[in-house]
């Protein structure tokens, strides 16, 4: 754009006229390259890798990144996921527009787990199904309303019978800790 208007201006002072010319002709690069390297975030990734360790070594951890929007949170964790390639690495967030949906980071983190399930062999597949459905029991369809790709690995659930919002939230959270304690438990590397 630069080489464009001093040539307008060249144009101007030599001969006093405007021609046409075709723009963009000593632009550099045609195509805008964005890097995907991160600046600035050794420390955080650090921390990152720390405490991933630490989950190897038994303990269980959670890991919430806040910050406004557009900082660069879930370019960070993308980076420390592809840095981390030993044990099972989940991840959602907490979308902007999305704050009138209750748990809608949950079900996102949940939605990736049960993609990453459903990647896996079929024999593990159905390991995976015959122990949630002993440990969710009648709450899984209370579950597959607000998280129907769970059905992918339960099969079809039963219909919930009709109950008051306060029951049917607490039916809900009963079963979301029930379903969350078996990858727990389940899983030592998650």
């Amino acid at each position: 754009m630069q080489a464009d208007l001093l040539k307008c201006f060249r144009l101007w002072q030599e001969k006093r006229l405007t021609e046409t010319f075709i723009l963009g002709q000593a632009d550099i690069h045609k195509n805008m390259h964005f890097s995907n390297r991160l600046f600035g975030r050794e420390k955080e990734l650090l921390l990152l890798k720390n405490i991933f360790e630490n989950v190897f070594q038994g303990n269980v951890k959670t890991v919430f990144v806040s910050g406004y929007a557009g900082v660069g949170k879930i370019s960070l964790v993308n980076k420390f996921y592809m840095v981390s390639i030993n044990g099972q690495f989940i991840r959602g967030s907490y979308e902007q527009y999305q704050r009138d949906i209750p748990y809608s980071g949950i079900i996102n983190i949940i939605g990736d787990l049960i993609r990453q399930i459903m990647s896996r062999e079929q024999e593990e597949i159905a390991s995976w199904r015959d122990r949630k459905n002993e440990v969710l029991d009648i709450n899984v369809g209370v579950i597959a309303e607000v998280i129907p790709e769970i059905e992918l690995i339960t099969g079809e659930c039963q219909p919930v019978e009709a109950l008051s919002t306060n029951e049917l939230e607490s039916r809900f959270l009963q079963a979301l800790i029930n379903f969350i304690q078996l990858f727990i438990f389940e899983i030592s590397d998650i």
